[in-house]
């Protein structure tokens, strides 16, 4: 005879939801915000000379080869998502990283 025996175990202590950690950004975005504003950078690609395009693509979730294919064909595949994690590490508003993409820094 098969018999079915179910365990019960004891309830587990609610675990509260993990608290976000903050990241630890490359010091080097910290230069962008300032640049841009005093009009050292104005287009996309004078941002890589204050962060390299390696580092910015593995923040950004991507490999740098695809990095360089999205700028080869004029942003047409770069992401708002991707814009506003540019935007957030930089510490700059999402419109100045567009008018940065667009050329009119």
């Amino acid at each position: 005879m098969n018999m079915l025996y179910i365990a019960f175990m004891p309830r587990k202590k609610a675990i509260p939801p993990k608290e976000k950690k903050k990241e630890n950004h490359d010091p080097r975005y910290q230069l962008i915000g300032p640049a841009v504003r005093e009009g050292k950078i104005n287009s996309f690609s004078q941002l890589f000379i204050c962060i390299p395009p390696t580092k910015m693509a593995s923040d950004l979730g991507m490999k740098v080869g695809r990095l360089n294919e999205i700028i080869d064909a004029n942003f047409d595949d770069f992401t708002v998502a991707r814009i506003r994690k540019l935007a957030l590490l930089a510490e700059l508003p999402e419109t100045k990283i567009l008018e940065l993409i667009l050329g009119k820094g």
